[in-house]
């Protein structure tokens, strides 16, 4: 009757263990989204970021930063040259639940430079 009962809190701490590893997987964000945070604690080079962060967005890539400041910046730096100066980015609030405010280029080409919590309503 004790081997019975090690078996099942053995068996429980095994699926609590799954569980809880399942359920931090799935708050990742989504993926093909560049974490322009996590990217910068990788690289300390300020330029090769910004250069990199700027590329990805003009190619349709979506990225992230935490704050508004830093998605305005990388939105505004792809936008590229217009008249022969950088043009201001768009804003763009979040399109419902589970999304994020953002801003696009000044011409809405190339991706997304998302920031801050993703909107709950």
């Amino acid at each position: 009757m004790k081997l019975n009962n090690v078996f099942y809190t053995l068996i429980s701490i095994f699926i609590i263990g799954f569980l809880y590893q399942y359920s931090k997987k799935s708050e990742l964000p989504s993926l093909n989204k560049f974490d322009y945070q996590a990217f910068s604690k990788k690289y300390s080079n300020s330029e090769r970021l910004k250069n990199t962060a700027v590329n990805y967005m003009k190619l349709r890539g979506d990225l992230w930063s935490t704050t508004s400041t830093g998605a305005y910046k990388v939105a505004h730096l792809a936008g590229g040259l217009s008249g022969g100066k950088f043009q201001p980015p768009i804003a763009d609030r979040a399109h419902g639940a589970g999304n994020f405010a953002h801003y696009h280029t000044w011409n809405r080409s190339g991706g997304h430079s998302f920031y801050g919590m993703a909107s709950n309503k």
